[in-house]
């Protein structure tokens, strides 16, 4: 075809991988965006011009911020991008398909700094942190803990009112750590943690940042279940990511809660998403696309 004849003739690329291409058709305000949308396809366009293969990397199903009645329009938009590239990386294999790959999410780089100077908390508690916003629905797991429970709930108060909402909920047992805080900071509290909360169900995310923050550090996470957590558990390890299908399932986890981990599931999570891991991954997915 005319397409296929151009492509072979001004190809300067083996391959283009291209990351949060989907984020262009949504507007400021989380409602679809005309315009992004023809500016992903003509980007899309030249880079099929330009290259053997374009790969697309989905991070989410749909970008964060997405109003809840934008999203369905915009999954489906996404998921015609991804048809119109070559194929595409995803970094959770329950949504794996002939032309969309598993490649391992790289976990975050350790902080050799000094140690950073952190409000002091008594040991033994569970954290919450990233931005504090009210889609993460703190409350209802504030409404189901136990008192003998402490919680520490750590980041950037985006919305203060909600923020202020939580103060008010918030028993003796709970605090709030609403700052902005250095990664490396954040590394230390989280890293103390019995484990990290994530109690919010968000059907456009993929794998929790949260989530692999804590992995990263070697400490268990609790959530609430998800596709991420059901293909985790079966495919890489089953002692350092627990999942409850209700928020009161983690409030009496947490109560109840007993480390079940060893330093060979730190290893076998870090090497699950080592560099030479997602090297090899990379690897077999080109080959099967006909690029090694």
């Amino acid at each position: 075809s005319l397409s296929h004849w151009l492509g072979r003739s001004c190809a300067r690329f083996d391959v283009i991988v291209v990351n949060w291409l989907e984020n262009a058709m949504v507007a400021a305000n989380g409602r679809l965006r005309p315009l992004g949308i023809l500016e992903a396809l003509l980007r899309l366009a030249v880079w099929r011009i330009v290259s053997r293969k374009v790969i697309l990397v989905r991070h989410n199903l749909w970008p964060h911020g997405t109003a809840p009645s934008a999203a369905p329009v915009v999954r489906k938009l996404a998921d015609g991008l991804e048809r119109l590239a070559s194929g595409s990386w995803v970094h959770s294999g329950h949504l794996c398909t002939r032309r969309r790959h598993y490649i391992p999410h790289p976990l975050y780089q350790s902080l050799d700094a000094a140690p950073p100077a952190v409000p002091a908390l008594e040991p033994g508690y569970f954290v919450i942190f990233g931005r504090i916003l009210r889609y993460k629905r703190i409350e209802m797991l504030l409404a189901h803990l136990s008192p003998q429970v402490r919680l520490v709930i750590l980041g950037v108060p985006d919305d203060e009112t909600y923020v202020q909402e939580l103060r008010q909920r918030a028993s003796p047992n709970v605090t709030i750590l609403a700052s902005r805080l250095s990664d490396a900071a954040a590394a230390r509290i989280v890293g103390d943690a019995q484990a990290p909360v994530v109690c919010h169900p968000d059907a456009g995310v993929i794998v929790s940042g949260s989530a692999l923050f804590a992995l990263s550090l070697g400490v268990p996470v609790l959530a609430l279940e998800s596709g991420f957590t059901r293909w985790f558990q079966d495919n890489v390890n089953t002692r350092m990511l627990w999942s409850g299908r209700r928020v009161e399932d983690l409030a009496e986890r947490m109560r109840s809660f007993v480390a079940e981990h060893g330093s060979s599931d730190v290893k076998q999570v870090q090497a699950h998403h080592s560099d030479a891991a997602i090297r090899a991954r990379m690897a077999q997915s080109l080959r099967e696309w006909g690029l090694l």
